[in-house]
């Protein structure tokens, strides 16, 4: 094998992407000359799942379920919703309730330094608004009962996106990946030098 052959096959990629709120780090050991191609169908993949599901997006699934809170309208779900629906309930339920993405709202009864600004009695009422229980999910989709619940799935969405990310690289055909996002990482086979 000569030596450009050897090094276009050990060539290695790195690029730093976006989403939801975090650096997201792509390395990939690429074969091809669709690097730069893969790079973008990655942060493409990133982009969508934030754009669909992340708290911040005004037109987002998650941001239509907290505005519908309490008016007794269901929010529709696709395939892809009803399965991160499910994954997030699964994950309540073996946290022994302990994680619940409905306690957004707490963040208003503390300051900046996390210390506690609300009364006791303000406390109280915030925490009516809590509980991932209260969300009904059903045939027609999901909604919340009470008017100012709010749900944030941000965090449940990164290790999705991560996975969603490495699914559409081994469909590209890629070999050897690694990818980071916050505290999420998965990789596809070995570095191509075999660590």
């Amino acid at each position: 094998m000569s030596r450009r052959t050897e090094a276009v096959l050990n060539t290695k990629r790195e690029k730093w992407l976006h989403a939801f709120g975090s650096p997201c780090h792509l390395v990939m050991g690429d074969r091809s000359t669709k690097g730069e191609e893969l790079e973008q169908l990655a942060q493409a993949e990133l982009s969508r799942l934030e754009a669909k599901f992340g708290s911040h997006y005004p037109e987002s699934v998650v941001s239509a379920i907290n505005l519908a809170a309490g008016t007794g309208a269901y929010t529709e779900l696709d395939a892809e919703g009803r399965s991160l629906f499910g994954y997030v309930s699964a994950l309540w339920e073996q946290s022994n309730r302990l994680f619940d993405p409905s306690t957004r709202v707490l963040r208003e009864c503390y300051n900046a330094a996390g210390q506690l600004r609300a009364t006791e009695k303000q406390l109280q009422g915030m925490l009516k608004l809590v509980g991932w229980s209260a969300l009904e999910i059903g045939e027609r989709g999901v909604r919340l009962p009470t008017r100012g619940m709010v749900i944030n799935l941000d965090n449940c969405v990164r290790p999705y996106a991560v996975d969603s990310v490495l699914k559409l690289l081994r469909r590209e055909g890629v070999e050897h990946a690694l990818i980071e996002m916050d505290r999420e990482a998965a990789s596809i086979g070995k570095q191509p030098d075999g660590a």
